[in-house]
């Protein structure tokens, strides 16, 4: 995560957010796939910890989100309902996912990995499918609208505008 930062923070980074985010979906994906494939015996303990110790690297994408949130989401009222989203659906799949771990799978528990293979896949159709494709495609049409514009980054700079409203606002990849 300290590598991820890091490298978000350096002009390399610029525009890579959502990329990093997807990035962090692998590691859970992949090692929910193992943990589905992967016979459970004597001979493969030490393989299903390896496996379990890399799920919550998924974790990481909540720092990279929030900073996503907070540059392409305008009007101070928007930020605070976004930030409320984004903390309550956690807190809900936080709440509900242990609920798919049936005790009488143990210790295979297809079903919980299933729905956390399938969870992950979601996000990661989700995030690149709405957030990317409809950020860059937004981007385009305000780049068109406001072609010869001079400071055209500070016409609304301190107004209070939301999103939609601020044609000047460019959204963060």
């Amino acid at each position: 995560m300290v590598a991820i930062s890091i490298t978000l923070s350096t002009r390399w980074g610029e525009g890579k957010r959502i990329f990093f985010i997807i990035l962090c979906y692998i590691p859970g994906l992949v090692s929910t796939a193992m943990l589905f494939a992967l016979p459970f015996n004597a001979g493969t303990k030490t393989a299903h910890l390896g496996v379990i110790f890399n799920v919550p690297i998924v974790a990481s994408f909540a720092g990279i989100m929030y900073s996503l949130l907070a540059t392409n989401v305008a009007g101070y009222s928007n930020k605070v309902l976004a930030g409320v989203l984004l903390v309550s659906s956690t807190c809900v799949s936080n709440i509900d996912s242990p609920q798919v771990f049936l005790t009488r799978e143990a210790p295979y528990y297809h079903t919980g990995i299933t729905v956390c293979m399938a969870a992950f896949a979601a996000n990661m159709a989700t995030v690149f499918g709405l957030l990317y494709v409809l950020y860059a495609r937004e981007n385009k049409v305000r780049d068109v609208d406001l072609a010869g514009v001079e400071g055209k980054d500070l016409v609304n700079a301190f107004s209070y505008l939301t999103d939609q409203q601020n044609r000047t606002l460019r959204y963060k990849l």
